[in-house]
């Protein structure tokens, strides 16, 4: 990946001092870019048993049910989806439940039918499905 590298191109009457702090201050800027794009924003899970998920999954692809996914509560989701996708072709429930609240009203949702998904999103008080 490329990396992000100050290049400050400035008027040779600017203050000594003055071009020495914003050499800095882009220094630290491009340094915070490179961090920023390293991050994990979310990631892509597998899972077969119980399974809770963590504030950074985004897709969950669960196989040979009957189990539960609990997810993180809403509160601490404000504003975060989740997907959760059964990537088989059996027939078994797999529930759906948040760690604190409900989802569309109500304690939990499921899964019932091969290949089906459901896209979960936080309002900061339940998860709502989309």
């Amino acid at each position: 990946m490329n990396s992000v590298t100050p290049d400050p191109r400035l008027p040779l009457n600017i203050d000594n001092l003055f071009r020495l702090k914003l050499a800095d201050y882009l220094s630290e800027f491009a340094r915070s870019i490179n961090q920023a794009a390293n991050l994990v924003l979310w990631k892509t899970v597998a899972v077969s048993t119980a399974y809770t998920a963590g504030v950074n999954d985004h897709i969950i692809r669960c196989t040979s049910g009957p189990y539960t996914v609990t997810i993180p509560s809403a509160s601490s989701m404000n504003g975060k989806r989740i997907v959760i996708k059964r990537a088989d072709s059996g027939t078994s429930t797999l529930t759906i439940s948040s760690a604190s609240g409900n989802i569309d009203g109500a304690g939990s949702t499921s899964l019932t039918t091969a290949w089906q998904s459901r896209e979960l999103f936080s309002d900061g008080t339940q998860w709502l499905l989309v």
